[in-house]
């Protein structure tokens, strides 16, 4: 009866190993542990099935061998399960790694702002916390794999392959993400240069708003200024039009006198001469029974105009000449040219023309 509830015992802990080995998710057994667990199997039935006509001897060494087996089962499936729970850990590590390593990657890649600095600053201690913790787990399966007597060979080692797979990517992992923090760390300065560059354009603009807003108070003043210096423009330019008018008249009035003037200095200056044949200036009736300029059909018009401050020689084309009108003697003189024909030269001008401003020469 005892000897049933041993074997009885035996099976439960066969299948207990067997949902840990096959049947949890967590597990990866090899080749080599299904070959132990089958093994064990058979035994513990080939042990249940023994005759009954052995000696108590036989019984005896047949149930210290079924313990002493059932120990080391017991002993291998403690140490492969604690080996494989730490690897499992170590795996669920590097993923979380990954996972949030690529979280910050592409929060990096949007770009590092103020807002989301808090959050990667978060993720950044929780990468170095797993970290820390896969270094210390790596450390406890080292540890668990060397003290382990009855763990599965296969299995240890795949353990010691992948403690250095461990080792190799933890290495990658710290490499990776010191680069980010050097990365980051140059994006946060460059985040406290702009919040710099910010804060002094915050306090720019503020200045330049103080200023605007002086200088809209100014332009206002300035534009009431304007607005009084337009009225007073338009009173001077209405002023100026009136003066504009006075001038205009005043020009006016003086063209009118500087003409009178220069008309009256004109007459003052002018005189008119004649020369001609008796006959000639009886036709003109110039000259009419013996006097000179009486006849009121005298042709005025036959006379020659000019200024007499100008005019100072007179040809008269003849070789003989009388002048009719008074002139007072000294105040001129008649040449003869080389062909013996007059020309009149007016020495004194004023004292010629002083007693006459008409000059009438009879020639021959």
């Amino acid at each position: 009866m005892q000897r049933r509830t041993l074997h009885k015992g035996v099976i439960e802990h066969l299948f207990k190993l067997y949902k840990t080995l096959f049947i949890k998710k967590t597990a990866k057994p090899n080749k080599k542990m299904k070959k132990l667990l089958i093994l064990m199997l058979g035994v513990t039935l080939l042990a249940g099935c023994e005759p009954k006509k052995k000696g108590n001897s036989d019984k005896l060494a047949s149930e210290v061998r079924y313990d002493s087996l059932l120990q080391a089962f017991e002993q291998s499936k403690n140490e492969s399960g604690d080996l494989i729970e730490t690897m499992n850990q170590i795996e669920a590590g590097f993923e979380e790694l990954t996972e949030v390593e690529g979280t910050v990657n592409q929060i990096k890649e949007g770009g590092v702002t103020s807002a989301n600095r808090e959050r990667i600053i978060q993720m950044m201690a929780q990468l170095q916390q797993t970290m820390k913790l896969n270094k210390e787990r790596i450390a406890e399966l080292e540890e668990q794999l060397r003290v382990a007597q009855q763990a599965d060979p296969k299995l240890r080692e795949a353990t010691e392959k992948k403690i250095q797979n461990y080792e190799t990517l933890l290495a990658q992992k710290e490499s990776s993400i010191a680069a980010l923090m050097a990365e980051l760390k140059r994006k946060d300065a460059t985040i406290a240069q702009k919040e710099a560059e910010i804060t002094d354009l915050s306090v720019k603009n503020t200045d330049l708003t103080t200023r605007n807003a002086d200088l809209h108070a100014k332009n206002e003043e300035l534009g009431a200024k304007n607005t009084e210096l337009g009225q007073k423009n338009d009173e001077l330019a209405s002023q100026n039009r009136a003066k504009d008018a006075t001038i205009a008249a005043n020009k006016e009035d003086i063209a009118s006198k500087a003409k009178t003037i220069a008309n009256q200095d004109q007459a003052m200056h002018t005189a008119y001469y004649v020369f001609g044949t008796k006959r000639e200036l009886k036709a003109q009736h110039i000259l009419e029974d013996g006097q000179v300029m009486r006849s009121k059909n005298m042709n005025q018009d036959y006379f020659t105009k000019i200024d007499l401050r100008v005019t100072k020689t007179i040809k008269l084309y003849s070789k003989k000449a009388q002048i009719y009108t008074n002139h007072p003697a000294g105040s001129y003189t008649l040449d003869k040219d080389e062909q013996g024909q007059y020309t009149l030269r007016i020495t004194d001008p004023q004292r010629f023309w002083s007693a006459s401003r008409y000059l009438v020469v009879m020639v021959k």
